[in-house]
């Protein structure tokens, strides 16, 4: 059994972040600083199943809340549920929280037999105690790859009044998307020739679907009582809605 256990997170570790609707977000950081943190994750041979993501959020989450992900049609929904089924899920993206001084799950996932690479925690935590031994931890987080990673170009979505976001491929919209408008967001790395290289797995919508202060009283639907199917419907007609000037 191991002898470290990823911290749930805790809404006062997660709401502190920024959203990338704030500029310090997109700022804070360049191809420079990506690359350490590629080095960090090789010098751990880690890089076939951990990446790196720019730390912000989509939105706040209540004190009895988690953040789940979940797999739709190649596409990906991260929304806040209660956390009493958290023991059933692991954290698939990690912060070193200031907080807590210690790592800290930031979305979860219910795995499958196919995770064969989920990362052992010790793994995640010495690779956040590197990060922030260079300064890097504040900027860059950790995810598991497989549940991030695209095989196209993916933009994610969020709407803080439902309070989700959707990742999703350029060819599930009505209309292209303006790269300006996003912001490069998770990265996974590959040496080639002995040279380690950097491949853009996603970008974030600097603009929200809905940019108004995050609040997690806001909105007028009960999530809870929606399955992430509908969530996810919901959320694929806003985006095509906006997209369209409706």
């Amino acid at each position: 059994m191991s002898s470290f256990t990823i911290r749930t997170a805790h809404a006062d570790a997660h709401n502190q972040f920024h959203d990338f609707c704030t500029a310090a977000s997109s700022e804070k950081y360049d191809e420079t600083a990506i690359l350490l943190a590629g080095n960090i994750l090789s010098n751990h041979n880690a890089i076939d199943s951990i990446g790196i993501c720019v730390l912000h959020k989509h939105f706040d989450i209540r004190n009895d809340e988690i953040i789940v992900r979940s797999r739709h049609y190649g596409s990906f929904l991260s929304i806040a549920r209660k956390n009493e089924g958290a023991q059933h899920l692991k954290p698939v993206s990690w912060a070193q929280s200031p907080c807590f001084d210690e790592p800290t799950g930031l979305e979860y996932a219910r795995l499958s037999d196919s995770d064969i690479a989920y990362p052992k925690d010790q793994l995640v935590k010495r690779i956040l105690f590197d990060l922030a031994r260079a300064d890097l931890a504040s900027f860059f987080g950790l995810v598991y790859l497989p549940w991030y990673a695209s095989k196209t170009e993916a933009f994610e979505f969020s709407d803080d009044t439902i309070r989700a976001s959707v990742l999703l491929g350029g060819e599930a919209l009505e209309q292209p998307v303006k790269a300006s408008e996003f912001a490069q967001s998770v990265f996974a790395f590959e040496n080639r020739e002995g040279h380690l290289k950097m491949s853009e797995q996603s970008r974030c919508s600097i603009n929200c679907l809905n940019c108004a202060p995050s609040n997690p009283g806001a909105g007028s639907l009960n999530l809870n009582a929606l399955s992430d199917e509908v969530i996810y419907e919901l959320m694929i007609s806003r985006i095509n809605a906006k997209s369209l000037g409706y």
